[in-house]
């Protein structure tokens, strides 16, 4: 796959999904690739240090290494892109290296990038439909990507830069596809975004009125199915739900229209065939 080697991979932020894409990397391409990891939480450093498939790990972006690197993987939160970009400006990076990341939103990320990195270096937007609600790189998972779907959304600069992205992101066991920012946020505001303000609600309104005990002995696999996910960072979904907020606004509206409409048909003693939500174009990809 790769012509020359071996090639440099800086992964930015070794979470959950930064210290699973390090060790997916490493397991798929060993010695083809050498691998910078970056991130300001010492307790993610010790631990990756551990792990021995870096050769060098770091707290600043700012650094010689990262300057070398080929391709430059950004796997922190969203509302830190954005300094992430402006950092990389900075450096003199390899004429024609690719900056690619793992946001959940990928409109604002791709205006920024097209905004701020300079010219001669490539943006792959991109999005692993892998995450868990599990966080920390002691949750790292090198078979984590196996089976499942990789979003390409965002492309700045050579077009063969994505297909470099792509091919990676199949060796690592993904299916790939590839949609437009603005179809990408659409989509998973209906199949992530509002599943995740649902669940959040669903847990804060049980714990409120139920105690652990009551939900342990009588919560079944639909409650636990259910209620997993909202046990995902605060923080890190606040930040996603901002940044997608206008679809997720269009989609809470059409679900209080659906409950609006559950609540009268229950006073009615009405069935609930009749229940309708705010219809919007069918999206076809």
């Amino acid at each position: 796959m790769f012509k020359r080697g071996p090639l440099v991979f800086t992964v930015i932020g070794l979470g959950h999904i930064g210290g699973s894409l390090a060790l997916s990397l490493k397991k798929v391409f060993k010695k083809q690739i050498q691998i910078v990891g970056i991130d300001n939480d010492k307790r993610a450093l010790t631990k990756a240090k551990k792990t021995k498939i870096f050769t060098q790990l770091g707290s600043d972006v700012k650094n010689k290494e990262v300057q070398k690197s080929d391709i430059i993987f950004i796997c922190v939160n969203i509302d830190q892109i954005p300094k992430i970009f402006s950092n990389l400006s900075k450096l003199k990076l390899r004429d024609g290296s690719i900056v690619t990341d793992v946001g959940s939103t990928k409109h604002t990320i791709f205006k920024e990038a097209k905004k701020t990195l300079p010219k001669g270096i490539n943006f792959v937007g991109g999005h692993p439909i892998a995450g868990t609600e599990k966080s920390g790189f002691e949750n790292s998972d090198p078979n984590l990507f196996c089976n499942k779907l990789f979003v390409i959304s965002g492309v700045v600069g050579l077009k063969k830069s994505a297909k470099t992205i792509e091919e990676i992101w199949k060796k690592l066991g993904c299916d790939v596809v590839m949609a437009s920012p603005k179809e990408h946020d659409k989509v998973l505001s209906y199949l992530s975004h509002l599943p995740h303000v649902l669940s959040f609600g669903l847990h804060k309104i049980t714990t409120h009125n139920l105690s652990q005990k009551i939900i342990r002995s009588y919560g079944g696999t639909s409650y636990r199915d259910y209620s997993r996910i909202s046990t995902s960072s605060k923080n890190l979904w606040s930040e996603i739900f901002l940044s997608n907020k206008n679809n997720l606004l269009k989609n809470i509206k059409s679900f209080k229209k659906y409950l609006t409409e559950l609540e009268l048909a229950l006073i009615k003693e009405v069935k609930l065939k009749t229940i309708n939500v705010i219809k919007s174009k069918t999206f076809k990809p």
